[in-house]
């Protein structure tokens, strides 16, 4: 898992951010992805993407009190709007 956290982190602003590339990134199939993080979580990898990208953008609108929730949605780091 950290692994996959530091990879998420260090590529929230690439809009490719998503399983392939994470499967890719991680030196394995995509099915074995899913296999190892089905041991791992109850949630899909795609949903983890998700959930990672809300709490940075919860981070965000915690230390930045004066942005509002359109403009965090709206910045290329989060991509929150993006499929995974």
């Amino acid at each position: 898992m950290c692994k996959l956290n530091t990879l998420l982190r260090e590529n929230l602003s690439n809009p490719d951010l998503n399983v392939p590339f994470i499967a890719s990134a991680m030196a394995m199939s995509r099915t074995t992805l899913y296999s190892k993080f089905s041991h791992l979580s109850d949630v899909s990898v795609g949903d983890y993407v998700i959930r990672f990208r809300m709490v940075e953008a919860s981070r965000l609108l915690s230390s930045h009190k004066d942005m509002s929730i359109q403009e965090v949605a709206d910045l290329s780091l989060i991509h929150i709007s993006e499929p995974t």
